[in-house]
């Protein structure tokens, strides 16, 4: 009672096709999400409510996780032009998200030859990862703080509540353990 349908439907979906796995599709949902590791113990994670919990269920529990969208005309500017946010199951906002910052990608045009090929400022691969990795990674625990996507035409970028772990710095992340 504490996931949201459509998230499961979206999840089930995106599951089968990366694993082509049809049992997905048609498996009793806590077994599709123990195989996750969405369930441990017969008990939902953090990362299941996040990704597929009802709206409320999600903003009585973390009432932190919001991701907010801002376009600036200007990367210098203080006040946005177009502002959007997500409060609902990553899996319903996912698709949402890129469609936001593709509304905005600017296409560069060049000549190869006698066909003209294109460039955009903003590569889906890439900043679907770097929102996955803001989602994945951000301190839950960080209190009226949310994940911010800034956004202009000449950058993108994604800021995450938190830090590294005790421990972590710039200097030693690639040998820490």
């Amino acid at each position: 009672g504490d996931l949201d349908q459509d998230a499961i439907k979206e999840f089930r979906k995106r599951r089968f096709e990366k694993t082509g796995n049809k049992m997905i599709l048609t498996d009793y949902i806590g077994k599709v999400l123990q195989d996750a590791e969405l369930v441990r113990k017969n008990k939902i994670t953090v990362a299941c409510i996040i990704l597929l919990g009802r709206e409320e269920k999600i903003k009585e529990l973390f009432p932190q996780f919001e991701i907010i969208y801002e376009w600036r005309n200007s990367p210098k500017q203080i006040h946005y032009d177009y502002r959007d946010s997500w409060r609902v199951p990553y899996f319903l906002a996912y698709d949402k998200i890129w469609s936001t910052i593709n509304a905005r990608n600017i296409r560069t045009p060049y000549q190869e030859g006698f066909i003209q090929q294109e460039v955009f400022a903003f590569h889906e691969k890439s900043c679907r990862e770097a929102i996955n990795n803001a989602v994945a990674h951000r301190d839950y625990s960080a209190i009226g703080r949310s994940i911010i996507i800034y956004a202009s035409a000449e950058r993108l970028s994604v800021v995450s509540p938190g830090g590294f772990p005790s421990g972590i710095t710039e200097e030693n992340i690639l040998k820490a353990q």
